[in-house]
């Protein structure tokens, strides 16, 4: 079975004399009426994809039922799709006369490959795709809403899966949030859910896939707030909770191979598709952080810099040593598998940052951006300035006077399973304070000379 990556959920699997197309997109024009863009950016030759011997169309989002591209394929071209009206339908009036429909479970036998539609238990109906043909099984976990109860039913029943694509952000559920005002906090369990359904198949290869847009224009603002997961960190998450097996982040062009027990990946061999650099903005971090950026001067900016570094090596470094855990704090951030990351504010385009990674066996405080950061805190430097001036009276100063953004994505791999923690909201800011706003709340009582401290300590 060889498995080419087209960009975002499309696939062209060739297996057993077939040729599979999965949910294709085969223009390189925008979608959604122009605001969204390939990312990570392909550049396809549609005529150049062979003809499909069979469609496969997992449900009626327009990202992934594409009308545009469906009217290039022929007609008489056999289709498999859920059992649901407007895809049905839609396909009728496109003249796809050869359909399938699928009930959950059901399976249907192409010519040498079956393919077994995998349940959601979304809002809408659609499913994801179970192929098998030649000893080799695939599962495109699409955009269904599965936990790992539906991964131990494919393993029982059709055995260890080979490869799999798994889904990987909650963008739909983060975007309603986000329109409805309820902000950027989210829950990740359904995150942590199918990671876990595609990790209890035994796959030897896994990577995520089904999300490959980026919003662009006067649209990009989006980007920051509903895709909160990059590939390479949902790949660093898939390699801890699978240590036996190789998790990959895929570009379009890229083929996959499963042949003689094993599979082999061939960067950038397709013919007819390939990756192409795009830069669009998918940085995720707390909502309307720009308005931290206070318009200060270069040298302003300068001075901000240095108080705010002798802080943080100074007073803040020697609160954690003495007090954080002694406080019974680190047991909770330890335990949830935290990467706390500070983000502070010198000016439109100027930042300064430092993290605690509390998974490392040695807690330090690491300059710049983490990697794996799940735990955000950004804060203005004019007002962190003020707080180490005057600490007695900073407090929750941060949070009434605007000065700060707290945001989290905890997710991690704990005793070989995806985790998230038990409480959500104020409930876990309790179990995880950020360190920096509990410093200036204890700092005063303990170190009221804090500014003279923090002026010694870039001294």
């Amino acid at each position: 079975m060889r498995i080419t990556v087209l960009g975002h959920a499309g696939l062209y699997v060739e297996a057993a004399g077939e040729r599979i197309l999965i949910d294709p997109v085969l223009r390189d024009t925008p979608l959604g009426h122009g605001s969204l863009v390939f990312y990570p950016g392909r550049r396809l030759a549609p005529d150049a994809v062979p003809g499909p011997t069979l469609l496969v169309i997992s449900h009626a989002h327009w990202d992934h039922f594409d009308l545009e591209s469906l009217e290039r394929l022929p007609r008489d071209v056999p289709v498999v799709a859920p059992n649901e009206a407007s895809v049905l339908a839609g396909l009728r009036r496109l003249g796809f006369a050869r359909v399938t429909a699928l009930e959950s479970w059901q399976s249907h036998v192409h010519g040498g490959v079956k393919l077994t539609a995998t349940p959601s238990a979304g809002d809408i109906t659609e499913m994801g795709v179970l192929l098998e043909a030649e000893g080799t099984r695939f599962w495109d976990m699409v955009d269904a809403e599965v936990g790992p109860e539906v991964g131990e039913r494919i393993l029982a029943e059709h055995g260890r899966v080979h490869i799999v694509a798994a889904k990987y952000q909650p963008q739909g559920k983060l975007q309603v949030q986000l329109l409805w005002g309820l902000g950027t906090s989210f829950d990740k369990r359904d995150v942590a859910r199918s990671l876990e359904a595609a990790s209890v198949v035994q796959p030897q290869f896994v990577f995520p896939y089904a999300c490959g847009l980026a919003f662009q224009g006067m649209h990009a603002w989006m980007n920051k707030q509903i895709f909160p997961f990059t590939q390479p960190q949902v790949v660093r998450l898939l390699r801890a909770r699978l240590p036996q097996a190789r998790a990959e982040q895929l570009h379009p062009g890229d083929v996959l191979e499963h042949r003689d027990g094993g599979v082999a990946l061939h960067a950038q061999a397709s013919p007819f598709v390939r990756h192409e650099e795009a830069r669009h903005d998918q940085d995720w971090e707390p909502l309307d952080s720009t308005s931290l950026d206070d318009p200060l001067t270069p040298a302003e900016a300068d001075d901000t810099r240095r108080e705010v570094e002798a802080l943080l090596a100074g007073p803040f470094a020697r609160w954690l040593r003495a007090h954080f855990a002694t406080e019974g704090y680190l047991r909770a951030f330890i335990e949830y598998r935290v990467v706390w990351q500070l983000v502070v504010h010198l000016g439109p385009g100027r930042r300064l940052a430092y993290a605690l990674d509390f998974r490392a066996p040695r807690l330090a405080l690491l300059k710049g951006m983490h990697e794996d950061a799940n735990y955000f805190v950004h804060v203005s430097g004019r007002g962190l300035t003020r707080s180490i001036q005057r600490p007695e009276i900073s407090g929750d100063l941060f949070n009434l006077c605007g000065d700060l953004r707290l945001f989290e994505k905890v997710l991690g791999v704990v005793d070989g399973h995806f985790f998230v923690p038990p409480v959500a909201g104020k409930e876990l800011l309790v179990s995880l304070p950020d360190p920096l706003t509990l410093f200036f709340r204890q700092a005063p009582a303990s170190a009221p000379g804090l500014a003279m401290s923090a002026h010694e300590e870039r001294a």
